[in-house]
């Protein structure tokens, strides 16, 4: 819920190898009510415990997965692109993925690009050394 100054250059380095960060400009902006955001989070990490299309050991993740018809230059539906997007780890978000696939095998994005978002996912706690998720404390059911 909060829109953070973006950057495109990281650091800048002069002739003697000197690097310099570069700090983003403006400050942070809500942008979603907390408490709508929070729910939001919630919503989508419950979804994601209960399909667990993907799993990041020791990680809590929100996520979801779409897909969607696309038309072609005729203007025809004509191609499928699932989609899977997940904020690891959710209990103190770091990172967003979003893998989207053109024409997969099957049509559903959690079943498609579900496994790839893992794997990246996967790949990020490693390099990065995140700390591991806290228990969840707060799941709201997704079935009732």
């Amino acid at each position: 819920g909060v829109k953070k100054p973006q950057r495109i250059i990281k650091t800048i380095s002069d002739a003697e190898g000197h690097s310099e960060e570069q700090k983003p400009g403006g400050e942070a902006t809500r942008v979603i009510d907390e408490q709508v955001a929070s729910q939001v989070m919630n919503a989508m990490e419950s979804v994601s415990d209960h399909y667990q299309f993907v799993k990041v050991d020791g990680y809590r993740v929100a996520a979801k997965s779409g897909t969607a018809e696309v038309a072609g230059a005729d203007g025809r539906l004509s191609s499928i692109i699932s989609d899977y997007s997940a904020i690891i780890p959710a209990d103190n978000p770091r990172f967003v993925v979003t893998v989207a696939l053109k024409e997969p095998q099957s049509v559903f994005g959690g079943l498609t690009a579900g496994p790839v978002t893992a794997e990246i996912g996967e790949f990020l706690m490693q390099k990065y050394e995140v700390p591991a998720s806290s228990p969840r404390t707060d799941a709201i059911p997704v079935t009732w």
